[in-house]
Order: C-alpha cells, then sequence, then structure tokens
C-alpha cells in the first residue's frame, strides 16, 4: 500500500511538470503570463486548485532563470526541476517525490545550489539567466539583481495622508501579516487581497516599495503649489504620489492611451482626486498645444524595458531581446526632450524608469543635459534586489 501511494504521488508529479511544459511550449510570450495561464485553465477545466498552483509556480520558477532556460540544452523537465530548486528555500514535496537526493539543497543559497546543479551536469550561472550585465547601470550589483530574479518580489502598499492610524488597525485585527518599511509604506505577502480590508485608492495605494521613494526626489521641488504634468501618466500612480507629497498641485495628466487614461479616471475617483485635467497625447510627435503649459514641475515615467520589475514577471526577462534597449533609448530621448520644451525656465523635471540598464537612465540624463540644457540636481538608483522590491532610476532637473 505504502509502496502504491509512492507510485501516485511521483504520478501526480510527473503530470504537473508535463502540464508546465505543455503551456511553456505554447505561450509566445503575450498576454501576461498571469493572463495566459488563466485562459489556458478555463480550457482544461480538469485541474483542481492545488494542480493549477503547482503548475503556475513551475512556470513561474522557469522563466525566473530567463536566458538560461530559453537556451540551455537538455529536457524541459530537467529545466523545470533546476528552477524549482532555485526557486525554493525549503525542501518541497515535488523535491521529495521527484528529486530526493537533492532535497538538502533546498535550503541553500543561490550560488550553491548554482554550484551543485552543476556538478548533476546543469551548468547554470547568473551571466547565463541575465546575459546583459554589462549594461547595468553603475552601482547596481550584478550578482545580488540577478539572484534576486529567482524570487518574488513583496506586495507594497502606501497609505495616503490621514489613514495610518485606520489602516493598521484594520490589519492587525484581522491578522494580516505584514512589515513597516517607511512611515507610511507596508510589505505584505505576494497575493494578499489587500481590498478586504483597505479602501484601495482612497486610504492606501498599492505601489512598490522603490516607486513610494520617487517622493524623496518630488520632495526637492522647492515651489508651492506647483503647476504639474505627469506626461506618461498610465494608471496615475505617480500623479497620485506627487498630490500627497506637494502642496495642492494643480494637476495635468496625459498618455498615449486612451484605454489607461479611463482606468485612471476610475482610479482618481477612488481617490477623491477631482481637480485634474486630462489628455491623450502622442508625445512621439510634439503636440502644438497642452493646457495649463507652461509648467512649473514635469513628471516624464518614462515607457522603458521595464527591466527592474522583471521579478514579478519573469516571462519579460525570458522573451527580452537585446535590441529592444537601444528602442526604448531613442523613445525616451523623444518623449522626455518632447515634454522638457513645455517646462517653464525655474521649472523641474523629473525622469523616471523601472529600468536597469544604463543606456534608458544615464544617456537620458546626458542627452537632457546636452541636448536641452537642463541641469541634473539629484540622479538615485533605488535599489530593490535586497528589498524584495523593484528596481528604479530617478533624476531631476531644473530649467536654467
Amino acid at each position: 500500500m505504502l509502496l502504491f501511494l509512492q507510485l501516485r504521488r511521483v504520478s501526480i508529479y510527473y503530470s504537473r511538470l508535463h502540464s508546465s511544459s505543455e503551456i511553456i511550449k505554447s505561450y509566445a510570450g503575450s498576454p501576461p503570463l498571469s493572463a495566459w495561464l488563466k485562459q489556458w485553465f478555463s480550457k482544461n477545466r480538469k485541474y483542481g486548485s492545488r494542480d493549477r498552483k503547482e503548475i503556475s509556480a513551475l512556470c513561474y520558477s522557469y522563466y525566473r532563470l530567463g536566458k538560461w532556460a530559453q537556451s540551455a540544452p537538455g529536457h524541459l523537465h530537467e529545466k523545470l526541476l533546476a528552477a524549482h530548486l532555485l526557486c525554493n528555500t525549503t525542501p518541497t514535496p515535488l523535491l521529495e517525490a521527484l528529486k530526493p537526493d537533492w532535497l538538502h539543497m533546498a535550503s541553500a543559497g543561490t550560488a550553491k545550489k548554482m554550484a551543485f546543479l552543476e556538478s548533476q551536469g546543469i551548468p547554470i550561472s547568473g551571466a547565463a539567466l541575465f546575459p546583459w550585465q554589462q549594461r547595468l547601470t553603475k552601482g547596481i550589483d550584478a550578482d545580488a539583481f540577478t539572484e534576486a530574479m529567482t524570487e518574488q518580489p513583496d506586495l507594497f502598499i502606501r497609505i495616503r495622508p490621514g489613514h495610518t492610524a485606520a489602516v493598521m488597525q484594520r490589519l492587525k485585527e484581522n491578522g494580516v501579516s505584514f512589515q513597516m518599511r517607511s512611515e507610511d509604506g507596508i510589505a505584505l505577502p505576494n497575493g494578499t487581497d489587500v481590498r478586504k480590508w483597505i479602501s484601495v485608492n482612497k486610504e492606501a495605494v498599492v505601489q512598490d516599495y522603490n516607486s513610494q521613494r520617487i517622493a524623496s526626489l518630488l520632495r526637492k521641488v522647492p515651489i508651492d503649489a506647483p503647476n504639474t504634468w505627469d506626461c506618461c501618466a498610465a494608471s496615475g500612480g505617480k500623479s497620485i504620489l506627487a498630490i500627497d507629497t506637494l502642496h495642492n498641485p494643480l494637476l495635468t495628466v496625459s498618455d498615449i492611451r486612451s484605454s489607461i487614461l479611463i482606468n485612471l479616471k476610475k482610479r482618481f475617483a477612488e481617490a477623491g482626486i477631482g481637480r485634474y485635467h486630462a489628455a491623450q497625447i502622442n508625445l512621439e510627435h510634439p503636440p502644438l498645444r497642452i493646457a495649463n503649459a507652461p509648467f512649473d514641475l514635469v513628471i516624464c515615467d518614462a515607457p522603458c524595458s521595464g527591466s527592474g520589475t522583471w521579478g514579478r514577471t519573469p516571462e519579460q526577462l525570458y522573451f527580452f531581446e537585446e535590441k529592444k534597449i537601444a528602442d526604448f533609448s531613442r523613445l525616451q530621448q523623444t518623449i522626455a526632450g518632447n515634454a522638457a520644451v513645455f517646462l517653464k525656465h525655474g521649472g523641474y523635471f523629473l525622469y523616471i524608469t523601472c529600468s536597469v540598464f544604463s543606456d534608458e537612465n544615464e544617456a537620458i540624463v546626458q542627452h537632457l543635459q546636452n541636448q536641452h540644457g537642463l541641469t541634473l540636481q539629484s540622479m538615485q538608483v533605488l535599489k530593490g534586489y535586497h528589498m524584495r522590491a523593484d528596481t528604479l532610476f530617478g533624476a531631476l532637473f531644473v530649467k536654467p
């Protein structure tokens, strides 16, 4: 009977490996993996909740190994098992069933696990996982950044002014596990449904730890109630941060995508923000006129590779092509340069990316100084790999 149960257990885990392999073979990088998995499971309804959870985890672990997973020789099942070992920090039932001789390595560090896998005929390294280490922004630790790819970042919320006591009390009353990262920033286990206890956007916003830290650059703007333009506003996270950080700014928001602006307006309504102007603008082609221009402050959270957030979306690492770095850099030069035209003399320009590549960060800083006459006031690399957070870049300029 015991042997039968053991064989059945092995069979279940091999079945999950096979299902994960089928998903990986059929997935081409779009839509986001989370959406693709939902679609796949909706078409394959035989899977229970535990199956779905473990198959999804196997797929995510595989994509966390980036370019190595994509190019290394070997059977897909072996790559999935290697990824599972690297992306888990404790012994798991899957390892116990399929790789019991690997169990003793489950709690080891990433470097030791990689060395162990090499001894097992599965050579893997950080450089194989993330082969663009020489292109990183100065100050980023390539090894630490790459190792962090093997873990899922935390969920972060920023409590809005006036709501700290209520939010903290509700989290404690409901036994929610959390850690304070700053005066108003909280880290929670990824997947926590904070909407059960918090009025999202009104009381607190879901915002990565280092996105919250952009406030330190906003506080360097010495203008009372600045006329502010968030020119690549997306869902409005940086705009809400600006409203909460600056004194009663006059706000203009824009984005190239009408659907995004619809979502922004809904989010602003939830946040109780009604004093703003929104416009659909394509900043690749200089607009003739923008309401409320010229501006005291322009926030340019530019389209980028998103490489600083690949811990959350590892499939983007897997499918990323190096040539896209130059494409994004050219786009950022165009957008940032066109936006800077609408800045007042004495006004401030805040450039932000969630990229780790110097071509998207320092290179744009040089471009804005050399081609647009802006003077750099402050530049920060907001490193998240030791905090289970994203990595961002921010630079604040003034127009003489």
